[in-house]
């Protein structure tokens, strides 16, 4: 005869092995710097590019963070709030960050932009950085 017992101990036990985290992942944090200056306000992406394993690109989630007043960032996943990038090869894009009159001006098309600190190598896909197994950091020179 079938005991029902077991059955919520299976359930448990298949929920947990399909709760495992499968992304492999290192934390990265680093400065952005201009003229030896840090650099603050600016969103850096981290995009994986195609290096790693099939199951890695597969979850190859892209990570970003934001400088803070000494153009310092610690890069979190963009799909929640972990820390970190995929181990593996990255494009590297930094943008500024709109403040919202800006954003609202853009919208009406009234006022005009400041121009951008950020030179266009920064946003072509064209910079790289190789995330490793272990703590990185990233020392990200605009000049």
């Amino acid at each position: 005869m079938f005991s029902p017992r077991p059955l919520p101990l299976l359930l448990l036990f298949l929920t947990a092995i399909g709760c495992g985290e499968s992304r492999k992942s290192a934390p990265v944090t680093g400065t952005v710097t201009l003229n030896g200056q840090p650099v603050a306000n600016v969103i850096v992406r981290f995009q994986p590019s195609g290096s790693g394993t099939t199951d890695q690109l597969e979850v190859g989630m892209s990570s970003f963070g934001t400088t803070d007043d000494q153009g310092n960032f610690t890069l979190r996943f963009s799909d929640d709030s972990e820390s970190g990038a995929m181990i593996g090869d990255h494009t590297v894009t930094i943008d500024e960050v709109t403040p919202p009159e800006e954003e609202n001006n853009d919208a009406g098309g009234i006022g005009k932009k400041k121009p951008s600190r950020i030179p266009r190598k920064w946003g072509d896909g064209s910079q790289t950085f190789r995330v490793e197994d272990r703590d990185n950091v990233a020392a990200l020179s605009l000049d």
